[in-house]
């Protein structure tokens, strides 16, 4: 369920970025990120931590899954970015460009991609 949640935000967020919307695009790809990430835990463990660190949940599923552990490594502003999205894109008024919005569709393509 999580899983499939994941993928309808991610593709959302494509379908937001089409029409310039970058706000809650980035919005619909943390939760992309996050959501596929709990579904792995969930389905490894049986549960997920309460968090909504992506970093977090990466490390968690790193113990797992080695391409995590190098992701982890490699995309980690990508990855402080898209944390930074949940916050800014729900809270406050920030406008997010195309790049941004490009390199976040990148991370978390990398993510769903650890399967």
């Amino acid at each position: 369920m999580l899983k499939k949640r994941a993928k309808n935000f991610f593709e959302n967020a494509k379908s937001l970025a089409n029409k310039k919307i970058y706000d809650l695009a980035a919005f619909n790809l943390e939760q992309a990120a996050q959501l596929f990430l709990k579904s792995f835990l969930l389905e490894k463990r049986g549960y997920y931590p309460k968090t909504h660190s992506l970093r977090i949940l990466l490390s968690q599923m790193a113990e797992f899954n080695e391409k995590a552990k190098k992701l982890l490594e490699k995309e980690n502003l990508g990855l402080a970015a898209l944390e930074d999205a949940y916050i800014t894109s729900r809270y406050f008024s920030r406008e997010f460009e195309i790049t941004e919005i490009k390199k976040l569709i990148e991370v978390v393509q990398k993510i769903m991609g650890l399967e």
